[in-house]
């Protein structure tokens, strides 16, 4: 696996880093990091689901 010198680098180009190797893929390590930063996302969303289902139907109502 890859070092990551610089903490400088975006969310998505750590996530290609992570897991992967020159000739083969851990694909395990690979979706435990998609889902790891998929997950407060998910959050906010169970969170603030009842607004955002509200805010759709109201918008959807002429």
């Amino acid at each position: 696996m890859r070092m990551i010198a610089s903490l400088a680098i975006s969310l998505a180009t750590a996530l290609l880093l992570v897991g992967c190797s020159e000739f083969s893929t851990n694909y395990n390590l690979a979706f435990a990091s998609y889902l790891l930063a998929l997950l407060p996302m998910i959050i906010v969303y169970l969170i603030a689901q009842k607004w955002i289902i509200g805010n759709v139907t109201r918008g959807a109502v002429k």
